[in-house]
């Protein structure tokens, strides 16, 4: 985890906290694919995800975090596959050259 995920996202130090953690994401998800900003709540989060809005906020320190962590963990993935698409692709070593420079570990 970097030094700005430290800032708006609290570290599981359980598996417990990772499956809420995880679990509340998901249901984050499901409420954005909805298309209607209303029900963008904690409330609705809550029941969705079967988490108390206290338990939301043990892990994530505002509601916005939990869709700061959304897009933090798509960017990573679209990263890697990105990564692996032009690993699979020569030139590779150029490829490790561009990602490297765009600050991508």
């Amino acid at each position: 985890m970097n030094d700005f995920e430290h800032e708006w996202h609290v570290e599981a130090k359980q598996k417990r906290g990772a499956d809420a953690i995880q679990t509340i994401s998901e249901a984050a998800t499901l409420l954005a694919k909805e298309g209607r900003p209303e029900l963008l709540t904690t409330r609705n989060l809550s029941e969705i995800s079967g988490y108390s809005t206290g338990t939301l906020y043990r892990y994530f320190r505002r509601f916005e975090d939990i869709f700061v962590n959304l897009f933090l963990q798509r960017r990573t993935q679209a990263i890697d596959k990105i990564v692996l698409l032009i690993e699979e692709h020569p030139p590779a070593q150029e490829a490790r050259f561009l990602v490297a420079s765009i600050g991508v570990d």
